[in-house]
């Protein structure tokens, strides 16, 4: 629902949160994106709702986890006994 007590379809929502995400230096989640839509285009939205809809149209960022590495290394660190009777 926009301020205007209008009822927006799914559609216009989704193709205003494209438009928002396409500005320059703009990577926002979903949080972010519902302020922005209440604040730029006037919309009465949940944050829920606006994860849905970018869920749907793979619209999230999910953060990427960094690989961890194998500590093969760490093996040699560990001094070997050697037995001087």
């Amino acid at each position: 629902m926009k301020k205007d007590q209008t009822w927006a379809t799914n559609e216009e929502v989704i193709s205003d949160i494209k438009e928002i995400l396409s500005e320059e230096f703009v990577d926002y989640g979903y949080l972010k994106t519902t302020h922005a839509l209440r604040q730029q285009c006037g919309y009465i939205i949940s944050p829920k709702k606006v994860y849905r809809l970018m869920e749907e149209n793979k619209l999230l960022n999910h953060p990427t986890k960094p690989k961890l590495s194998k500590r093969l290394w760490v093996k040699e660190l560990v001094p070997k006994p050697l037995a001087h009777f």
